[in-house]
């Protein structure tokens, strides 16, 4: 008597609830928060199942909310990206024209330097636009020339420098002559660091 009435007590009382929630746990760690998990009874369990009905919308709420700062991010950076186009096309333009009429080779190669910087700018402007966070940045290693590479960090890291009163330098001593790497992302992080220190 007492294993058949604990049997059906489990049945009629305890099993629907336990359920219920086992699969609304199942499908939360899945990713799947578009249900809703209704009281099975006003009893203990009954509240328990409230509780995790809470919880479920919550997580619900939580996860629109960070989609939408997402999408506001990639929106921003996509209007940024676009609105950079128009002044790096008149400074590139600007600068091929200063080294197309000037016969000083010093203000050649500084507007061959603005040339250069610009194309980064754009590059960077381009892979930012659909980016929520630097971790989403696709990486995309290739053959290299280590040293036009240490020429185009020396470069951005003397313009810092200068504007500190010191002086920057790099050497390519013991590189081998290409590297496998992803350039622009390389240079971010040589850009980030020159600058910093």
């Amino acid at each position: 008597c007492f294993v058949v009435a604990g049997r059906l007590f489990y049945r009629n009382r305890i099993a629907g609830p336990v359920a219920a929630m086992d699969a609304a746990a199942k499908r939360i760690a899945g990713g799947d928060l578009d249900f809703a998990l209704a009281p099975q009874r006003d009893d203990e369990l009954g509240r328990l199942c409230g509780q995790f009905e809470t919880m479920r919308g919550e997580l619900a709420r939580s996860k629109r909310t960070m989609w939408r700062a997402a999408e506001n991010r990639r929106r921003v950076n996509a209007a940024l990206a676009h609105d950079l186009r128009t002044p790096l096309t008149v400074i590139r333009g600007r600068a091929e024209l200063v080294g197309m009429v000037s016969h000083d080779d010093g203000v050649k190669e500084a507007a061959s330097a603005i040339l250069r910087q610009a194309d980064r700018l754009a590059r960077y402007a381009e892979s930012a636009k659909s980016l929520d966070s630097l971790e989403d940045a696709e990486i995309r290693p290739e053959a290299t020339d280590s040293a036009d590479l240490l020429r185009q960090v020396e470069e951005s890291a003397s313009a810092a420098a200068a504007a500190c009163g010191v002086e920057a330098s790099c050497s390519s001593e013991g590189l081998p002559a290409t590297v496998s790497l992803d350039a622009a992302a390389f240079l971010r992080v040589a850009d980030n660091l020159s600058s910093n220190a």
